[in-house]
């Protein structure tokens, strides 16, 4: 976005690359100043060790008036006065400096064009002003949550400011950068992040001809709630995508501009950059982590040191896997945290508990829940062949029910690991279950602390495995096993909300549903679209 700078010796200096806006706030919460960084040339033209210039731009912003509404009832199409304090400031004197005649009051659809409630009279109210308005023309209707004033001062600047309306309760944001009133009871916060799923995949978008699953329990979440239809992920695959959303950042400014796909590779956050987890935890909150990461973390060798190889395929049997991640979640803001670094797309096929890798899974069918403990043996080298005639991956029944898991086959290089009772067809139960323990956990122990969960589902990457969840049937529900998987995601999102419910803790948790990228063409064949009538899909190009 170019912009120009004038300067009062008569410069003018182009400027390209908007970035880094910061807005700073007063004591009222109004926007004071706005900061960005710009450089003096377009970007692909900014080279290193050049003579181009980067500077840091301040603006000072019109700052709005501080506005009380007096009528305690709504005001309606019919009311016939609205009355409006005006407060003094420091520097700013409502009895002079203001063209009351260019006052106009009402909704902000009504007055951004000329139009709304006019002036009737005003009255002194010690160093403050009230403004009677004529109420007709206001505007206001129940989608609106405050009046907007805007006219001219004395001198022909702009006046503006906005008034909440009294009869309406306003809830503070779950992050601010005002201080939390400790006298408020905190929401919780939930993001379910799924993988590889569009607009399209998900049934409450609308796009009935090209969506051949239906996903009620998302679905729920989006009549009660708010649909976001222009909202984009920073990145088109996975990996920069999982590190941006959890740092507000480009995966550029990370460790790799492409983010950071393998386990044992250093950790995508530099030194002293924040996550969500981190926010969170400094607001107060207990916070944990699941499913899928792609964040990278690097593995300890046997005498304690770090294993710094940056290479895709090292050796990974010189491992000392049981010493766990150098720096995984509990090291990025997370109090808790059950993953699989991969998901279920690529080794190693073990699960990381507080960044420990635990084994011996066992599901209880009376129950119907997983138990799990902490791993006591190295994990082996997964399914080496001597000299095999393809790499690739191959079907295999871990538990013996008849239902194909996925692994990729190791080469001979020992780069694929895990353990012996690795099974992709479990793994949404394994991750749900975490999470309920986690919510149960929280609720018992924590009753007065609020949680941030963060919780990445591995639907719908490949490969597509679907079983059972918790009993409910999956594989074969739908046309294809890629709508299977989506249906089985629904159901994952339903187990997290009935605990949410179960605990009584619902009604005080914002909860979001968010993808890491597109969808995939995986259905097409049924007539599927991923993007329903949009162009495009999961994608990734150089």
């Amino acid at each position: 976005m170019p912009g120009i700078a004038r300067y009062e010796d008569k410069t003018v200096v182009d400027w390209f690359k908007y970035e880094r806006i910061k807005v700073l706030q007063d004591e009222y919460g109004r926007a004071t100043q706005a900061h960005f960084a710009v450089i003096d040339v377009l970007k692909k033209l900014d080279k290193g060790s050049d003579n181009h210039s980067s500077k840091h731009i301040c603006i000072p912003l019109t700052v709005g008036r501080l506005l009380t509404l007096l009528d305690d009832g709504p005001i309606k199409a019919d009311t016939k006065t609205i009355r409006l304090k005006i407060a003094a400031e420091p520097g700013f004197n409502p009895h002079t400096n203001i063209d009351v005649d260019s006052l106009r009051l009402g909704s902000p659809e009504e007055v951004n064009f000329g139009r709304g409630c006019r002036v009737r009279s005003t009255q002194q109210a010690g160093d403050d002003l009230i403004v009677t308005f004529d109420g007709s023309g206001n505007g206001i209707t129940k989608d609106n949550f405050a009046a907007k004033l805007l006219g001219k001062t004395s001198g022909g600047k702009l006046l503006f400011g906005y008034a909440r309306l009294p009869w309406l309760d306003y809830a503070p944001p779950a992050l601010s950068a005002s201080p939390p009133d400790s006298r408020k009871k905190r929401p919780n916060v939930v993001i379910f992040y799924a993988d590889d799923v569009g607009q399209g995949d998900i049934s409450a978008y609308g796009f009935a001809e090209t969506t051949k699953v239906a996903t009620p329990n998302i679905d729920a979440l989006a009549a009660r709630g708010m649909r976001f239809t222009n909202a984009h992920t920073v990145y088109a695959l996975c990996a920069p995508s999982r590190y941006g959303i959890l740092s507000g950042n480009l995966a550029l400014r990370g460790r790799s501009f492409n983010g950071t796909w393998q386990a044992h590779h250093r950790s995508q956050f530099l030194d002293g950059q924040k996550t969500l987890g981190n926010l969170f935890q400094e607001a107060g909150y207990r916070t944990a982590f699941f499913g899928k990461t792609h964040l990278g973390g690097q593995f300890h060798l046997p005498d304690g040191s770090v294993l710094s190889e940056d290479d895709w395929t090292p050796d990974l049997t010189v491992v000392d896997w049981l010493r766990g991640f150098h720096r995984g979640p509990t090291s990025l803001g997370f109090d808790y945290s059950f993953l699989s670094h991969d998901g279920i797309q690529a080794p190693p096929y073990i699960y990381f508990e507080n960044d420990r890798p635990v084994d011996r899974f066992s599901y209880d069918r009376a129950a119907k829940r997983w138990r799990w403990s902490a791993a006591a043996k190295q994990p082996y080298v997964y399914l080496q062949t001597a000299n095999p005639r393809q790499a690739g991956y191959i079907a295999v029944d871990s538990d013996a029910d008849q239902i194909l898991s996925s692994v990729e086959l190791d080469t001979g290089k020992k780069t694929v690991l895990g353990y012996a009772d690795w099974d992709s067809t479990k793994t949404g139960e394994i991750y749900a279950q975490a999470a309920l323990d986690f919510i149960d956990r929280q609720v018992a122990n924590h009753p007065d602390q609020p949680f941030y969960m963060h919780y990445c589902s591995q639907c719908v990457h490949v490969p597509h495995t679907p079983d059972t969840f918790f009993g409910q049937a999956v594989r074969g529900t739908q046309l294809t096993r890629h709508l299977d998987l989506l249906h089985e995601m629904d159901l994952q999102f339903k187990a997290l909300i009935d605990k949410l419910e179960e605990k009584g803790v619902a009604d005080n948790t914002i909860i979001i549903f968010t993808s890491d990228n597109g969808g995939l063409n995986a259905s097409a064949k049924v007539g599927h679209d991923p993007s329903g009538p949009f162009r495009g899909s999961k994608r990734f190009r150089a």
